[in-house]
């Protein structure tokens, strides 16, 4: 139990398919409010959370980091259209990126790759950050904060 605004709230644990899912509901009329969280990552993070179908999604590095900036970028973009498909989302429906980038001097080739990945009509709000070291060879980190629409 936690204490809330001084309410008592309840969790739930971790369910059959190893994702923590938390329900938290108050002892007053407020109601419930659900936090699913997937894809645990050594015991540090969920790579997805998602509260009231709003996915916040954790930092997505490139899975090649022998690429350049143009393919790093390719690939996390890759990586974070597939991971909203599987959660039943897409590109068009992204609402925020904030992009990590060791050398903002590679900003135009990111964006390439990013002009490629979104429409237009579709583009999200985003802030490019300038970092000192994201890991050997990653030249970019991305998070994301995307739509879920309505299941049918």
């Amino acid at each position: 139990m936690i204490l809330r605004s001084g309410l008592v709230w309840n969790l739930c644990k971790r369910h059959r398919d190893g994702n923590v899912r938390y329900a938290a509901h108050s002892h007053s009329n407020i109601g419930l409010i659900m936090i699913q969280r997937v894809l645990p990552y050594e015991g540090l993070l969920h790579e997805v959370v998602e509260h009231d179908g709003v996915l916040y999604i954790g930092g997505i590095v490139p899975e090649d980091t022998s690429l350049d900036m143009s393919g790093q970028a390719n690939d996390v973009l890759g990586q974070l259209a597939q991971l909203l498909k599987r959660l039943g989302s897409d590109l068009a429906n992204v609402l925020q990126v904030t992009i990590y980038m060791t050398n903002l001097k590679e900003k135009s080739e990111f964006n390439a790759a990013w002009k490629a990945h979104f429409a237009a009509a579709h583009l999200p709000a985003r802030a490019a950050i300038g970092v000192a070291d994201l890991g050997p060879g990653v030249k970019l980190e991305m998070t994301a904060i995307a739509a879920r629409p309505p299941q049918a």
